[in-house]
């Protein structure tokens, strides 16, 4: 079920909240019924499936940015947090196409790696790219991944997109190369602090940058600590976290350093 639908389907008590919204595609018009707080990401759904039932070619949506009164809307907001929830009168929504690009994504799964191409708008943020990939991939949930753009030969770490930036401000262009790293966690704890903490990461970080991401989660410094395996022997800080043993669900523990 999309969240489109999951969104629209509200019970009685919200459907007096209901606001109808007009989008306009240079002179094509789709006006719909929804509800304020889906998301723009959704309503470009809801906008996409209606164009299909009323078989108007040409209509994509998510190839548009979204106005009102000339002012750009964010897909990940709500149409309420994006200025859209006038109960009273028809809100109008101008939908402009935007110049995209076209870039590979890459999801590398247990057996290989599944490979696609989407159309974009560049100036997406990276929940949305995530949003656009995984209609083609359906099944996966790639908020399980790491996205890395493509620098060489291989990706490592250092390719690592920033989440609160555009594909843009990640520096995406025509013909870049997304990979989705997947992501696993692992319980940590810390000798003289109670309790443990889940991180997440992919196993091709190293140890040492791992170590950076337990001080950033918990605020401490862990300077004079050596991270160890289930088995207690010492990781290598040169290492990665696979080549050191450490799978998803590996316990990592962290001790005063000898």
């Amino acid at each position: 079920m999309s969240e489109y639908d999951l969104e629209s389907r509200a019970g009685i008590h919200e459907l007096i909240h209901m606001i109808e919204v007009e989008a306009n595609f240079a002179g094509k018009k789709i006006t719909l019924k929804v509800n304020p707080a889906m998301t723009l990401w959704a309503f470009k759904e809801a906008l996409k499936e209606e164009a299909i039932k009323q078989k108007a070619p040409g209509i994509e949506p998510h190839l548009c940015a979204a106005k009102l009164g000339g002012r750009k809307l964010n897909d990940l907001l709500s149409l309420s947090e994006n200025g859209v929830a006038d109960e009273k009168k028809v809100n109008k929504v101008d939908f402009v196409e935007v110049k995209t690009i076209t870039v590979n994504a890459w999801v590398n799964v247990k057996n290989g790696c599944k490979k696609e191409k989407v159309k974009v708008d560049p100036d997406m943020v990276l929940p949305a790219f995530r949003a656009a990939v995984g209609k083609l991939l359906p099944g996966f949930d790639l908020n399980a991944y790491e996205p890395r753009l493509v620098l060489g030969p291989k990706t490592g770490p250092e390719g690592k997109l920033d989440e609160f930036k555009t594909l843009r401000g990640n520096a995406v262009v025509e013909g870049s190369t997304i990979s989705f790293q997947p992501m696993f966690e692992f319980p940590v704890s810390i000798v003289g602090r109670e309790g443990t903490v889940v991180m997440k990461a992919a196993t091709d970080l190293k140890v040492s940058a791992f170590k950076k991401l337990v001080e950033g989660k918990l605020g401490i410094d862990l300077g004079k600590y050596q991270a160890r395996g289930a088995d207690g022997k010492i990781l290598s800080t040169l290492s990665t976290l696979r080549a050191a043993g450490v799978g998803n669900g590996t316990k990592v523990q962290y001790t005063p350093a000898v």
